[in-house]
């Protein structure tokens, strides 16, 4: 719909609790990894790694921790 998004991941691997918190055996890392490409593939989104809504910048400010 022509917005820009950007996604704020707390950790340092993009994936989050799809990565993280289910083990490969349910979940392939590599059908994860393929599932992010293609996300940010679609168009004007911008990942934020290490960075946590609410935790690195406020709800507030969240315009201005765009990078």
């Amino acid at each position: 719909m022509g917005y820009a998004v950007t996604i704020f991941e707390a950790s340092q691997i993009p994936g989050g609790m799809l990565y993280l918190g289910l083990p490969e055996y349910r979940l392939p890392r590599d059908a994860v990894e393929a599932q992010v490409r293609e996300i940010l593939s679609t168009g004007d989104i911008t990942l934020q790694l290490n960075q946590a809504a609410g935790r690195d910048c406020t709800v507030a400010a969240l315009g201005a921790c765009r990078r």
